[in-house]
């Protein structure tokens, strides 16, 4: 089994903007059934927006985790997310140091598909 691994494309934290973005990008194959990224967040995190694509899979489904260094889950999607939608989530977590950010497939993804996860916090 292979597992995909997540890139980070887009970051703009400095300490002349108070407010940090990241876009992650989850490039997945037939048979990945997880996903994973580790990044560094040094502040809030407020908002989770988790875009999946149609993967002409009909039963797939994930769940989205997100964890801070010590492996204490700090998100977790409502189970059974549904491909081929959008889902987005507030909330209020400060965070520092790194994190995981992980998709689990119900089942392997059957084809090439890009899975989105973009957080968004303040300093």
């Amino acid at each position: 089994m292979t597992v995909c691994a997540g890139t980070q494309i887009k970051s703009n934290a400095s300490e002349f903007h108070p407010v940090w973005e990241k876009v992650l990008t989850f490039a997945c194959v037939a048979a990945d059934e997880t996903a994973s990224i580790t990044i560094p967040i040094e502040g809030i995190l407020q908002k989770i927006i988790y875009k999946r694509p149609n993967t002409t899979n009909d039963n797939l489904t994930s769940v989205l985790t997100i964890a801070d260094a010590g492996d204490n889950n700090i998100f977790t999607s409502e189970a059974a997310l549904a491909e081929n939608a959008s889902s987005k989530y507030n909330l209020s977590e400060p965070i520092r140091g790194e994190c995981d950010v992980l998709i689990t497939f119900n089942e392997a993804v059957g084809v090439s598909a890009t899975f989105t996860v973009t957080l968004r916090g303040v300093i």
